[in-house]
């Protein structure tokens, strides 16, 4: 038997088969992550965050929640990190010597928390790269 309830769709309200409580909207994942829609909208587009439950825009609390202790970032905010260029981060990631992902856009971006392992080991080690 189908269990008939309403959710939210985005402000909305639409009849459906009960989602997973751990489902959020995109507008309650983006008060979350303190951005708008349309970022959140952009980050699964670039395979950043991932849709649940077919083509409604929810997602899971616990990805997004995972996602804004650890957020990826830019080559731009790994080199202010770890105090060198655009350029050394690039052939550092080039090189295996720092994890990153590539997005739908074939952009390189880099989770913050291990990009700042990276620094404290290297730091450890005060060696140059």
């Amino acid at each position: 038997m189908t269990i008939i309830s309403p959710i939210r769709h985005d402000d909305k309200m639409t009849a459906t088969q009960d989602p997973d409580p751990d489902s959020i909207t995109r507008t309650e994942a983006a008060a979350l992550l303190d951005v708008g829609v349309d970022t959140v909208t952009r980050l699964r587009r670039e395979g950043l965050l991932t849709q649940s439950l077919g083509g409604r825009h929810l997602y899971s609390r616990t990805e997004i929640e995972a996602f804004a202790t650890n957020p990826w970032i830019s080559a731009a905010e790994v080199a202010e990190i770890l105090g060198v260029s655009r350029a050394r981060v690039s052939q550092l990631a080039s090189a295996g010597k720092i994890p990153f992902h590539r997005t739908r856009s074939n952009k390189r971006v880099y989770r913050d928390q291990q990009i700042r392992v990276v620094k404290n080991a290297r730091s450890q080690r005060l060696g140059k790269w």
